[in-house]
């Protein structure tokens, strides 16, 4: 559903009053947002925009095969777009230092691709790739920023000769050992972490394997009122019939192959344990929320990303909000570079106290059918300090758009509560 570029930028917007735990500062230059929330009607675009982070991930990350399509996925509605390029770009500030890495292709081969870096004085180009002046071959040059060394520049210029026309130039230069050029590589392997609502958070029983992170997860179990006591992991022989969505960690040694299971504890030790089927869909979704908030409290320097899509999937509106403090609080104490950017439809966040206006952001498809990504700090400030305490009233009578209008527009107009005429 994207057709035009759309920018989802967590830069804090110039004048806007944040709260401290609501920003990463970075260095003395840089302050960007600890979070953002994306609202929008169903079938709007929200989850093609979480698709949009995990497959230009997968493409650079992993490249594809000789023989492979590429993952492009144009706007199919309009019977124009279907042939023209996707487009993706990235920024991201590694060692306070922002770098600029963008993709253009079709299914059939890498049309552009750029790789820039913030210098002391001017942007530095690291590489480029593009048409040839006949419009023809496609050319890969390098920055003089790349390096100086005139063998790592042959060599550089030997792995640009030798990519694959269906291969990102980025991709080949992490096979290849180029680290002169793979930062954002490296970056782009551990993130972001995308978590879609049915989808298992990686390694979720190898993760409950530490006796310590064991306790903590039943620790959070316990307080947020799931009514598990307790989280047991249970080994047994490889077995056919699991649940596709069941967690579970397979291992081979000298006596077989064996599978480790979780299982759930509602009493004290030595109770009978409920397996991953018989455990309510809201202590499942859990179950793969709370590693990030783990990893987010323990992910210093290291700067990491976490995006989920529908936040709010099988859980109560307290523990959804209880979900996104408990990630401020860890990220605060643990003075981590963390990052969340999460889809939701649970409106009961828009509080004007938990998350802040910059944080806000909406989704919604035009008279084309076009998704189009806009923030509440775009709209006028005088208009949004008036409704800060009844942004959740002003956003569901349709104030900010991103909803879906199922009543007339007579219906929808905006009456201000008489506490706050």
């Amino acid at each position: 559903s994207l057709r035009e570029q759309v920018v989802l930028s967590m830069l804090k917007p110039p004048g806007a009053r944040v709260d401290p735990r609501h920003v990463v500062r970075v260095g003395d230059t840089w302050e960007v947002l600890r979070c953002a929330v994306i609202y929008g009607a169903n079938a709007s675009g929200k989850s093609n925009l979480v698709n949009a982070l995990s497959t230009f991930r997968g493409l650079v990350t992993d490249g594809v095969r000789p023989e492979m399509a590429l993952p492009a996925q144009p706007f199919l509605l309009d019977g124009v777009h279907d042939t023209q390029p996707t487009r993706f770009e990235l920024e991201v500030l590694l060692d306070g230092r922002r770098h600029s890495y963008g993709l253009e292709f079709t299914r059939e081969k890498v049309v552009r691709e750029w790789l820039y870096r913030a210098g002391d004085d001017a942007e530095e180009m690291l590489f480029t790739r593009g048409p040839d002046a006949a419009g023809e071959a496609t050319v890969i040059t390098l920055g003089e920023a790349v390096t100086a060394d005139p063998t790592r520049r042959q060599f550089l210029s030997f792995v640009a000769t030798g990519t694959r026309d269906n291969q990102p130039f980025l991709t080949e230069c992490g096979e290849r050992k180029a680290a002169e050029l793979t930062p954002v590589l490296q970056w782009l392997r551990g993130n972001p972490t995308v978590l879609l609502p049915q989808a298992l958070y990686p390694g979720l029983t190898r993760w409950l394997a530490d006796d310590e992170t064991r306790a903590w997860v039943e620790a959070k179990l316990g307080a947020w009122d799931t009514g598990v006591a307790g989280i047991e992991l249970q080994q047994e022989p490889l077995a056919e019939g699991l649940e596709a969505d069941e967690p579970r960690e397979v291992r081979r040694d000298a006596g077989g192959v064996w599978q480790r299971r979780v299982r759930f504890r509602h009493g004290p030790a030595g109770s009978p344990t409920l397996s991953w089927s018989e455990e309510s869909d809201g202590t499942r979704r859990l179950m793969h929320l709370l590693p990030v908030l783990r990893d987010a409290a323990t992910h210093d320097p290291a700067p990491a990303l976490f995006v989920i899509d529908e936040l709010d999937r099988s859980l109560h509106t307290t523990l959804t909000r209880r979900f996104v403090e408990a990630f401020l609080e860890g990220c605060a104490h643990a003075h981590s570079q963390a990052q969340l950017i999460f889809t939701t439809h649970d409106t009961n966040l828009l509080n004007g106290r938990l998350l802040p206006p910059a944080s806000i952001w909406f989704v919604e498809k035009n008279h084309a059918g076009a998704t189009q990504l806009y923030a509440l700090s775009e709209f006028p400030d005088a208009q949004v300090d008036h409704l800060l305490e009844h942004l959740e009233d002003g956003y569901l009578q349709g104030r900010f758009g991103a909803i879906p209008f199922i009543a007339s527009r007579d219906q929808l107009a905006w009456r201000l509560p008489r506490d706050a005429a």
